[in-house]
């Protein structure tokens, strides 16, 4: 390995998985891990705050956050 690597965990709902895939293939060039964890049970205050950051319908790279 050369350098140190980073990790990015990207919170989302459902059904943005190739959107976010797009997004990051636009800006990393190098081979990527990109895995998903679907938690059984969330905590309120963050499925209320997800709700209101991210729209439910997937929609282009540009709706990503």
């Amino acid at each position: 390995m050369e350098g140190a690597e980073t990790a990015l965990p990207v919170k989302t709902q459902a059904g943005y998985r190739s959107a976010v895939e797009q997004v990051t293939r636009q800006h990393i060039s190098y081979a990527n891990f990109i895995g998903e964890i679907a938690p059984e049970s969330v905590n309120e205050s963050f499925v209320k705050w997800l709700s209101t950051e991210v729209t439910v319908t997937p929609q282009t790279s540009s709706g990503v956050r």
